[in-house]
């Protein structure tokens, strides 16, 4: 019986089968520093769901007293808010893509 593509980790146990769905990274963005959306592009026909991966936390301190963007996924919007002053604001970059 064939099985395609199978992979294992060292103690034997299967981590991935050819009818696993992989991600696949879409595009990045980087927010700036004000508040704003971004719709990805359609993956209609790939049975998939889109993911989104800020690379830096939501409102957690990075220089002194500057905070990143809280960053949402509604369908294939992504959206941020931020919530500092401007002067304390910091661009983020976020990862969007398909499972």
């Amino acid at each position: 019986m064939a099985y395609g593509l199978r992979v294992y980790d060292a103690t034997g146990l299967l981590q991935l089968d050819i009818t696993d769905r992989i991600t696949r990274v879409l595009g990045s963005l980087d927010t700036g520093t004000a508040n704003g959306i971004f719709t990805m592009p359609d993956i209609s026909g790939t049975g998939g769901d889109y993911w989104v991966c800020s690379l830096d936390g939501p409102n957690t301190p990075w220089f002194g007293n500057q905070y990143g963007p809280s960053v949402t996924r509604n369908g294939a919007v992504i959206s941020w808010i931020f919530t500092a002053p401007a002067a304390r604001r910091l661009s983020a970059r976020v990862l969007y893509g398909a499972c």
